[in-house]
């Protein structure tokens, strides 16, 4: 019997026609890569409340968690992690650089040609083919 995946959350966080995006710190596997603000729920957590605290953590800013708009499944290091994607249309304060080397928006026509890290790239093709980011073309 396998082990339920870890889950992990990821915030499309939307600005007119543009999304936000992180450039990770050098180092491990997946630095100085492009990511999607997120990240690890603890146990019991819910991803919705996960993605609250992390968006509090990493950017600084108390966001309103919209609908969930997608997953992906992916292995890091042998274990499955459910990575699950939320629309964030609301927040206060404003988007700070506290895990990040930089952020920036992006038109969704961008984000096809950043280094995003790989469970993101796979994170957004699916939504992509949504149709989900077609009023931001």
């Amino acid at each position: 019997m396998s082990a339920k995946p870890s889950v992990s959350t990821a915030a499309i966080i939307r600005r007119g026609d543009e999304i936000l995006v992180g450039l990770r710190l050098a180092g491990g596997d997946v630095g100085n890569r492009w990511e999607f603000p997120g990240g690890k729920a603890e146990p019991g957590e819910s991803p919705e409340a996960a993605l609250r605290r992390e968006l509090r953590e990493e950017l600084g800013i108390e966001a309103e968690i919209g609908a969930e708009i997608g997953e992906t499944r992916f292995s890091h290091r042998g274990r499955e992690i459910r990575l699950v994607a939320f629309e964030v249309t609301t927040w206060t304060g404003s988007p700070q650089t506290r895990e990040h080397r930089t952020l920036r928006w992006v038109a969704a026509a961008e984000l096809e040609r950043l280094a995003l890290v790989e469970s993101d790239r796979r994170l957004y093709e699916r939504l992509f083919g949504s149709g989900l980011f077609d009023s931001l073309q």
